[in-house]
C-alpha cells in the first residue's frame, strides 16, 4: 500500500514464451572507451511480443507471507511473467518481468541476445559459486572475460566459440566487498561488451551488539551498563568499544555523524574504463626516401594512378 506495507489479497499470473529476436540499440555498436552496465532483460525484450502461453495460475497472499508462483520445469529460452492482483479498493494492479531459463549449460546458450551480462543472484557469500549469463549471439569468435574487485584484476579468461554462455565464478576471500564481471569481443569492426556487479558482503566482520542500560537516570546517579558482542555465528568476541554520551537536545541543531567503522570494509566497485585502438589510432608518418620500400611504393602508386586522356599542352612555364 502507500505506507509500503504488504497487504492481503488475491491475484493471478500468466507466463508467456518470448520467441522474437531483440534488436540491438545504436549504442551497442559504438565503443566509447568504457564499459557501461548491460541493459535489463525488460529493456532488451521491450519490443518483442508475447509468444505462446507456457503457464498460468492463481495466487493468494497474506499480509505476513508472499505467494509463490509455481512455474514448473521450463524449456531453455526467454519468458515474460505477468502478475495481476486486485487491491482492497476494487482496482487492479499489473506488473511483469522477463526471465530466462538456461539450465546448467556448459556450451553456447540458444538465446538471441545482442549483448548480455546477467547474474543469477545479486548477492553471494564466500564459498558459493556465482553464475552469470554473458556474451552475444552476434559473436562467432573468441571473447574475453575479466573479473575485477575494485581496482584489482582477479581473473582473465578467453572464451572460444562466441555466443551467449553461462560463466561460473567460485567466490573466495578476494571477492569480499563485491566484484565486477565484464566481457568484450569484436566482429565486423563492431565491439560487443557487457558488465555487471554483484555484492559479496563482509559477513565475517559483522557483529551484533547489545547494550543493557537503564531507560531513565536521575541527575548525579551512577550507572553500570553491560555490553555484549557476538559474531555472525553467535559466539562472544573480545574487543574494545567507544561509548558516546551527549545531550539529546543537540540533535535538534545537528544530527550526530554515523559510525565510521563500516568504512573499514567498504564495497569494491569495478573499473569501467578501458582503452582501445580501433577508433583512436595514434600513428606517425615516416617518408621512405630510398631503398626497396621506396621502389615498392612507386610501383604501387603507378599501378593505381588514374590514366589521363590525351590533351594538347598550350602553355608551359
Amino acid at each position: 500500500n502507500l505506507d509500503d506495507k504488504q497487504v492481503a489479497g488475491q491475484g493471478s499470473f500468466e507466463l508467456f514464451r518470448r520467441e522474437g529476436k531483440p534488436k540491438p540499440s545504436e549504442g551497442d555498436l559504438q565503443w566509447g572507451g568504457h564499459f557501461a552496465e548491460s541493459p535489463s532483460l525488460e529493456a532488451l525484450y521491450r519490443e518483442v511480443p508475447n509468444g505462446p502461453k507456457a503457464g498460468e495460475g492463481r495466487l493468494a497472499f497474506t499480509a505476513e507471507k508472499p505467494a509463490a508462483a509455481k512455474l514448473g520445469s521450463l524449456k531453455p529460452g526467454a519468458y515474460r511473467l505477468s502478475v495481476k492482483a486486485r487491491d482492497p479498493w476494487g482496482g487492479e494492479s499489473e506488473q511483469s518481468i522477463v526471465l530466462v531459463a538456461v539450465g546448467d549449460a556448459s556450451g553456447r546458450v540458444a538465446l538471441p541476445l545482442p549483448a548480455v551480462a546477467l547474474p543469477e543472484h545479486k548477492q553471494y557469500l564466500v564459498g558459493e559459486t556465482a553464475r552469470f549469463l554473458v556474451g552475444s549471439d552476434r559473436l562467432t569468435g573468441a571473447f574475453f572475460v575479466e573479473v575485477w574487485s575494485g581496482q584489482n584484476l582477479l581473473e582473465r579468461r578467453l572464451v572460444n566459440g562466441g555466443g551467449v554462455r553461462v560463466l561460473s565464478v567460485p567466490v573466495g576471500p578476494d571477492h569480499k566487498g563485491g566484484f565486477t564481471v565484464r566481457w568484450f569481443g569484436a566482429r565486423d569492426f563492431a565491439i560487443r561488451h557487457g558488465q555487471v556487479r554483484v555484492e559479496v558482503p563482509w559477513k565475517d566482520r559483522e557483529l551484533t551488539l547489545k547494550l543493557a542500560h537503564d531507560k531513565a537516570l536521575k541527575p548525579g546517579q551512577k550507572a553500570a551498563w553491560t555490553m555484549s558482542v557476538r559474531d555472525r555465528d553467535g559466539k562472544t568476541v573480545a574487543g574494545e568499544a567507544v561509548l558516546r554520551v551527549f545531550d539529546r537536545s543537540l540533535e535538534y541543531y545537528m544530527k550526530a555523524s554515523g559510525a565510521w567503522a563500516g568504512s573499514l570494509y567498504p564495497p569494491r566497485w569495478g573499473s569501467g574504463g578501458a582503452q582501445g585502438s580501433l577508433f583512436q589510432p595514434s600513428t606517425n608518418d615516416i617518408a621512405a626516401e630510398e631503398g626497396w620500400i621506396k621502389r615498392m611504393l612507386e610501383q604501387f602508386h603507378q599501378a593505381i594512378e588514374e590514366p589521363m586522356p590525351p590533351s594538347l599542352r598550350l602553355n608551359h612555364s
